[in-house]
C-alpha cells in the first residue's frame, strides 16, 4: 500500500532553499519517493487552520519506503538544510490502494 507525506512548510531563507531541492530530489528519488503536488506560498485553506502558508505532497510505494528515507544516513544533513531555513510539520498517512 502506497504511504503518503504531506509536509507543512514556511522558507525563510530562499537561497537554501534552493540549495536542499539540489540535496532533496535525489535523496527522495533513492527512496522511490515522488513529489505530487507543492505550492509554497499559496495554500488555499478551505476549512480550518493551516499554520503554514506552504504544502508539499509526496507519495512512497510503502510506510517502510517512507521509514528508509527518514533513516537514510544522508537524511540528517539534508533535513538538516530545511530545519536552519523554514519551519515545517511532516505526517505521514496510509494510500487507498
Amino acid at each position: 500500500m502506497s504511504a503518503y507525506v504531506i509536509a507543512q512548510i514556511r522558507w525563510d531563507d530562499l537561497e537554501e532553499y534552493k540549495r536542499y531541492i539540489e540535496a532533496f530530489k535525489p535523496l527522495i528519488a533513492r527512496h522511490q519517493g515522488v513529489t505530487l503536488a507543492a505550492s509554497e506560498e499559496s495554500t488555499e485553506v478551505l476549512e480550518g487552520v493551516w499554520p503554514l502558508p506552504g504544502a508539499v505532497v509526496m507519495r512512497f510505494p510503502s510506510k517502510n519506503h517512507v521509514r528508509r528515507w527518514i533513516a537514510d544516513p544522508d537524511y540528517p544533513a539534508v533535513a538538516g538544510i530545511r530545519h536552519g531555513a523554514a519551519e515545517t510539520n511532516l505526517v505521514m498517512i496510509d494510500g487507498l490502494d
